[in-house]
């Protein structure tokens, strides 16, 4: 091990600056981590150390790669680009070139070549641990040069996959990723087969997932002839924020909690137990429309309501469990009758009840973002409801922007015609407002918050007609 003494200067609450030093630790395959506070078993200790290895730490290609994608005059041409650099760092790549009725959807990049048999030839006692962490990163025994990464001739780094063993599909119809494995980035032509290491297959899509699937059907069931009106309709649609989870289940939820007039909830620590009224709550969430727009009323009480329920094994919610014959359509159905749903849905009350809010509190009145000095009130809800314009909530139920949120970052529609390119796009968030002078930020979040799409200025005429342009030349 290589010791890496770190001197960092800390300025504290009262303003004064304080030196604080630490060392790390780095071998052969890359630093040392120390997991003991996820797990005792992967804690640093005399006889074992964790260490992470990194394959993008030995790949400047990316750089290479992107240049040679800005030149790229065909979509075969991008194809080739990316199959010989294999340097994409860990994003999914989607792509359409201009005159070509084909969708390109590719996992091709660095990353490391450990088959499936590796991982299980060198699992160690450790590895359940760390997968009950992290289960599609392979933990290895790196005491055994035979378990180090595989080199495959055929690879453009050593110890790196193959392009040829890496997913991909070119398509006619559609491909999409919402933030899940590769395997359905079309339900008509699973990519399977793949090492583990690239993503789980086949597995249950997130609801927000199979959101954008039905999206995506929606779209292909229009038959729009024009890309332009087909860019109008996705505009739309990406940001309708409807919570899949309702569309699907709260029928059925709500007729098994909505019996009684009230349910019986357990004490919290040293309290009694409580009868908690859930008739009005069954009132506000029959009405609420399942959208997820700034003044929907019953959003935030069903993000309770389904965080809760999200708790129970999905076998035991669900009266059908996935299938990967369906999984467009699986787990479906609710477990009616289970006394926990109703429990749920009281404690849904409570926790509006403990926040202050009322049950049909608009959701602009917690989800927003402080912009130039104003409450700007946001539209949409987190993934696991389901929602495909993503804005979740923080530990307190509200949203927040900042280096911590979770929420939809940067928007783009692109498409061809006969002008070339014609791009819209939105910045949803980004810098908290602070880091931008004299409130300036606030545009782009205003922008977002009306769904007002912006037209990118793409060819030289349109840049050129910008008021604010400056030009400067630089020379050597």
């Amino acid at each position: 091990m290589q010791a890496q003494p770190l001197a960092v200067e800390v300025r504290h609450a009262d303003g004064s600056v304080e030196t604080v030093r630490r060392t790390l630790w780095r071998t052969r395959f890359g630093p040392v981590i120390d997991l003991g506070a996820r797990n005792p078993a992967l804690g640093w200790r005399a006889g074992k150390a964790l260490a992470i290895r990194d394959i993008n730490a030995d790949n400047p290609r990316i750089f290479r790669n992107f240049l040679r994608w800005n030149r790229a005059h065909s979509l075969d041409e991008f194809i080739a680009i990316q199959r010989e650099e294999a340097a994409m760092p860990w994003v999914n790549t989607v792509a359409i070139g201009r005159g070509d009725n084909r969708a390109w959807y590719s996992e091709i990049g660095a990353a490391p070549d450990v088959p499936d048999d590796l991982r299980a030839a060198c699992a160690t006692p450790l590895s359940k641990a760390f997968a009950a962490l992290d289960a599609e990163t392979p933990m290895l025994d790196g005491s055994r040069s035979a378990c180090d990464w595989r080199r495959d001739p055929a690879a453009v780094q050593a110890s790196a996959m193959p392009a040829a063993r890496m997913p991909a599909l070119l398509r006619e119809d559609y491909v999409a990723n919402m933030n899940d494995s590769h395997w359905l980035s079309n339900p008509a032509q699973p990519l399977v087969g793949f090492a583990s290491v690239l993503g789980a297959e086949p597995e249950p899509l997130s609801l927000r997932g199979r959101e954008g699937h039905r999206i995506a059907g929606e779209l292909l069931q229009a038959r729009e002839t024009s890309a332009s009106r087909l860019a109008d309709r996705l505009s739309r649609k990406v940001l309708e924020s409807r919570a899949y989870s309702a569309d699907l289940f709260k029928a059925p939820l709500l007729r098994s909690a909505c019996g009684p007039a009230s349910v019986e909830i357990a004490a919290d620590a040293g309290g009694a137990a409580r009868s908690v009224a859930t008739g009005p709550a069954c009132q506000v969430l029959r009405r609420w429309s399942n959208r997820a727009d700034a003044d929907a009323r019953g959003a935030l009480l069903w993000d309770f309501f389904w965080t809760r329920l999200s708790a129970m094994p999905a076998d035991e919610l669900h009266a059908t469990p996935f299938s990967a014959q369906a999984p467009l359509s699986t787990p479906s159905g609710i477990r009616e009758g289970d006394p926990r749903i109703a429990q749920a849905l009281a404690g849904a009350v409570e926790d509006m009840r403990k926040k202050g809010w009322p049950l049909d509190a608009p959701l602009g009145g917690q989800r927003f973002v402080r912009s130039g000095g104003n409450s700007v009130p946001l539209f949409g809800g987190c993934d696991a409801e389901g929602y495909f314009t993503v804005a979740c909530a923080d530990a307190e139920g509200r949203y927040r922007m900042g280096p911590d949120s979770h929420g939809n970052t940067y928007l783009q529609i692109v498409h061809f015609d006969a002008r070339g390119v014609q791009a819209r796009t939105l910045l949803a968030h980004g810098e908290r407002e602070t880091a931008v002078t004299n409130g300036a930020g606030a545009a782009p979040v205003l922008r977002y918050a009306r769904k007002d799409w912006l037209r990118f200025p793409f060819r030289e005429e349109e840049i050129a007609r910008d008021p604010k342009l400056v030009r400067e030349t630089l020379r050597r």
